[in-house]
């Protein structure tokens, strides 16, 4: 990952070329941009997805039952150097396939890297509709910092 870049296209010296190219950034015509100044190219970086750690509670999902509060709980992580409080929480969406949605807004801070929402038990039986046995729900949102996005998954039992 490159950090400190706040904007997918910057300005680079030849060196700073050399750097990404180390780091296993394919410069090419695509992507790099001659200027006007000796020695510096603008180069145009790929979209970067940080990983992130998503548990989602309860692990059995029964949309037939009533019991419990009525939500589903998810908990994001984020790696190291990044901080939970980097998520722009209003940003966070839990998706199966091309279906997603919102939580409730409201997100705890557990610790520096933990956040936890929850999710209404009815949105989230919308979301499953049709689905059984182990399903993979992932979490996607935005970061307030480089590389600016995440996503994650988990993997849950859906019974009817």
């Amino acid at each position: 990952m490159i950090r400190g870049l706040l904007r997918p296209r910057v300005i680079l010296s030849a060196a700073g070329a050399a750097w990404l190219l180390a780091v296993g950034v394919a410069l090419n015509a695509a992507n790099v941009v001659p200027t006007t100044h000796a020695g510096v190219v603008r180069v145009s970086l790929p979209e970067m997805l940080l990983p992130a750690a998503v548990r989602i509670e309860p692990e059995t999902l029964n949309l037939g039952s009533e019991a419990g509060d009525g939500t589903v709980s998810i908990f994001l992580s984020l790696p190291l150097p990044h901080q939970a409080s980097e998520v722009i929480p209003s940003s966070v969406e839990l998706c199966l396939g091309q279906r997603c949605v919102s939580g409730d807004g409201s997100w705890n801070l557990a610790g520096n890297s933990t956040l936890q929402s929850k999710f209404d038990r009815e949105v989230v039986r919308g979301l499953l509709q049709g689905a059984h046995g182990w399903v993979t729900l992932d979490a996607h949102g935005d970061l307030s910092v480089p590389p600016g996005h995440f996503q994650g998954s988990d993997a849950v039992v859906v019974l009817d």
